[in-house]
């Protein structure tokens, strides 16, 4: 009998296991979040096969990235320069980088779970956005010229234009350049961060609390992050905090909501919203959920809708006292700084590296950053060719020429002529040869740069690359390296 339960459980374990298991489907990423995301994207990870899911706190995400195409539900109205309202029913299509899936699904995942995820994803970012877009636009067209023939095209070609813009601008929006973290939890002091700030006074430092919650109005429920920041620090570096904050700052438990949250819960200025924390405190036999009632004190914009539904800004102490911190304690520090890549290392060189962790917002972007820097070495290799191809050429053409000159060689050794002579004769001629091709080279170069500058002749894939047009910038030290290796090359084939 013993035996008999004893394979049940374990039987019953195995269904339970396996039914706890999902595998990533094809062309899909995989993001496991694990432990609720408490600790942001540290808990997300791109996984593939099949996936164990029993863990509390953990959810897999399938984003996919094949084209995607999204139709508004219902048509929309949109109203010309001359106020004469038409109807319309945009269709659109996007595609998920899979290097950005994480952030994809770290921004929204308070907005869907599961097979919903991805329509979720349209209905409350895309589209709301995409539609605001084209209000704004159509306003800026006559109905004469919407109506005429071509005069839709061209509308549409400019609200193509003007999408990719704004989500290439917003791609990196409320991100920062550098973040500094503790490894031993939350051990940030403000003393530090002031510290920084006499070491680096070029830099901008911010330092802040972060918390998962849950916001909460009536009957009105949604998941937000709170962030905890000192006012005056955090409007010098992010600068959506700042236009919506002016001159003023946030009084006792008061906070900066995002816009699209004052809309969706009906918040007026001073109306009280209670903010339900993740972390709780231990009461009798069960955990009771930290709660605090907050102000509501001013909205910002920042023109995506993961942010300005899902971000909360209070002042750091009353967030600290809210989750029972200590007040002078904070998660990490934001630096700002105009270069990154560089000031990253003079900063860590200053600090232990057992204690902190530097991480840069091209980190996040690692795969990405790594497919260029192999395109850059694949594209050295490339250039190497072409130009063992070119010195080649003129040594082909010198030897030719020194072939059908045999005679006329042999004259001027007879005539008195030395080797030396003779040879600063082909010499020239390599030269004159070299140098040709390097100035018309040259020439054509600068040409073809003022053409791709100001025309759109190489159109880019904006779902792949965030921007329709080829970005071009001439950098001076490459140039003049080109040019004397090029120089060195005629020289040595010569």
């Amino acid at each position: 009998m013993k035996r008999k339960i004893d394979f049940l459980i374990v039987a019953l374990f195995a269904v339970v296991l396996f039914a706890s298991c999902e595998r990533v489907a094809p062309n899909y990423a995989g993001v496991l979040m694990e432990n609720y995301g408490k600790q942001g994207k540290e808990d997300f990870k791109i996984v593939a096969g099949k996936v164990s899911t029993w863990e509390l706190g953990t959810e897999l995400f399938q984003v996919p990235l094949f084209d995607q195409r999204g139709e508004f539900a219902e048509a929309v109205t949109l109203k010309a320069a001359d106020n004469t309202e038409f109807k319309a029913r945009p269709t659109y299509s996007y595609k998920v980088i899979k290097n950005r899936a994480i952030d994809v699904v770290f921004d929204n995942k308070h907005i869907g779970r599961g097979s919903d995820f991805m329509s979720s994803l349209e209905d409350n970012i895309l589209e709301p956005r995409i539609y605001d877009l084209i209000k704004e636009e159509s306003r800026k067209h006559k109905t004469d010229s919407l109506m005429a023939d071509g005069g839709s095209l061209v509308f549409e070609k400019r609200l193509e234009q003007i999408v990719d813009k704004e989500f290439e601008k917003k791609l990196f929006t409320m991100n920062y350049p550098i973040t500094i973290y503790s490894k031993q939890g939350y051990q940030i002091s403000g003393d530090f961060s002031a510290q920084l700030a006499g070491m680096f006074p070029e830099y901008k430092f911010s330092p802040f609390i972060r918390a998962s919650a849950i916001a909460k109005k009536d009957d009105s429920m949604d998941g937000v992050v709170v962030f905890g920041i000192d006012m005056e620090a955090e409007k010098a570096i992010n600068s959506v905090v700042a236009d919506a904050m002016g001159s003023s700052g946030l009084g006792s438990f008061e906070a900066l909501v995002g816009k699209r949250l004052m809309e969706d819960f009906s918040l007026l200025k001073g109306d009280k919203m209670t903010i339900i924390f993740a972390d709780g405190e231990p009461q009798g036999l069960g955990i009771t959920p930290l709660m605090k009632r907050f102000s509501v004190n001013k909205s910002f914009s920042s023109g995506l809708l993961a942010y300005d539904k899902g971000y909360v800004y209070v002042n750091a102490k009353d967030l600290a006292v809210a989750l029972g911190r200590s007040e002078n304690l904070y998660d990490g520090i934001h630096v700002y700084t105009k270069e990154p890549l560089e000031d990253i290392k003079k900063i860590a060189a200053k600090l232990p590296t057992d204690e902190y962790a530097l991480v840069g917002w091209w980190q996040q972007n690692g795969n990405f950053f790594a497919a260029l820097a192999l395109e850059k070495k694949a594209l050295f290799v490339v250039l190497m060719l072409i130009i063992v191809v070119a010195s080649l050429n003129i040594i082909s053409s010198l030897l030719m020429t020194v072939m059908s000159r045999r005679k006329e060689i042999a004259l001027l050794l007879s005539l008195g002529a030395d080797q030396n002579e003779i040879k600063s004769i082909f010499f020239r001629l390599g030269a004159i040869i070299g140098g040709s091709g390097i100035a018309v080279g040259t020439i054509l170069g600068f040409i073809a740069l003022a053409l791709l500058a100001n025309f759109d002749i190489i159109s880019l894939p904006a779902d792949v690359y965030g921007t329709t047009k080829l970005p071009l910038e001439l950098s001076v030290i490459d140039l003049v390296f080109i040019l004397v290796g090029s120089i060195a090359v005629v020289f040595v084939s010569s």
